[in-house]
């Protein structure tokens, strides 16, 4: 699996040193002592099912290789340009207006597509590795608690909550299991962009269940069962926001 084909093993590194701040919806490291080289990583691991590279070109811009027929590098860079898009779009609906009562002109798109892909830029060509992410939450009778996603043992699962505005969901929460905790340092050079300053987000890569409606639930008197899609399938594997994350989630075998 892919966990076991990057640089260095998850039982060598060392957490990072991150002071606990339970306000927070979680906490993780911001080092950079553990750097993944994109291109490099796609290549060991072209024949790898979560990653799904099929061959590499040399003629490319702007990194040295050419991705095709795979899936982690455009979901990764879909789903970090979204996040971006969607900030510089917040930013500017909150600028104020200007004398005349006219919204002053941000050079933003009306709508957030995918054409900027190619404004995208990874710093250094690399996103920079964490053992550990921490989600703080409220439990029911109003304490906070942490849970500790740790990729080196079994608490490496996390749930989030459903999109509501898909009708076709029976469950309210989704659940996968966190392969990676990442963050990237990028740059943004497409319409809206502010400055030529990377900025850093955090990202989760995960491997999704999916429930077992027809078998277990509140139906079948039995907690809910979940198990993995086949890994050929294109949403197995994704990224998550971790504001995006309830917290942690505990799953146990069912013989």
């Amino acid at each position: 699996m892919i966990c076991e084909n990057l640089n260095i093993s998850l039982f060598q590194m060392e957490p990072d040193d991150v002071a606990v701040n339970h306000g927070a919806h979680y906490t993780m490291g911001m080092s950079q002592h553990f750097p993944v080289h994109i291109s490099t990583f796609l290549q060991k691991n072209k024949d790898d099912p979560a990653v799904k590279v099929s061959g590499f070109s040399s003629d490319s811009m702007p990194t040295p290789f050419i991705l095709l027929a795979q899936d982690f590098f455009p979901k990764l860079r879909n789903h970090l340009l979204h996040r971006i898009q969607a900030a510089l779009q917040k930013e500017a609906e909150s600028r104020p207006k200007l004398a005349n009562g006219m919204a002053p002109d941000t050079g933003f798109p009306l709508g957030l597509d995918h054409s900027a892909n190619n404004f995208m830029f990874f710093k250094n060509e690399s996103i920079y590795r964490h053992k550990v992410i921490r989600f703080n939450f409220t439990t029911y009778n109003m304490r906070r608690r942490t849970n500790i996603v740790n990729l080196g043992t079994s608490h490496c699962n996390i749930m989030l909550l459903a999109d509501s505005a898909d009708s076709s969901s029976l469950h309210h929460f989704l659940y996968a299991q966190v392969l990676g905790v990442y963050h990237a340092n990028m740059i943004y050079t497409g319409p809206g962009m502010q400055d030529y300053e990377a900025c850093s987000l955090n990202f989760l890569w995960v491997r999704w269940y999916e429930v077992d409606l027809g078998s277990s639930g509140w139906t079948n008197s039995t907690l809910h069962s979940v198990h993995f899609p086949l890994m050929c399938e294109d949403d197995s594997f994704g990224f998550v926001d971790p504001d995006d994350v309830l917290h942690g989630c505990h799953i146990v075998f069912f013989f």
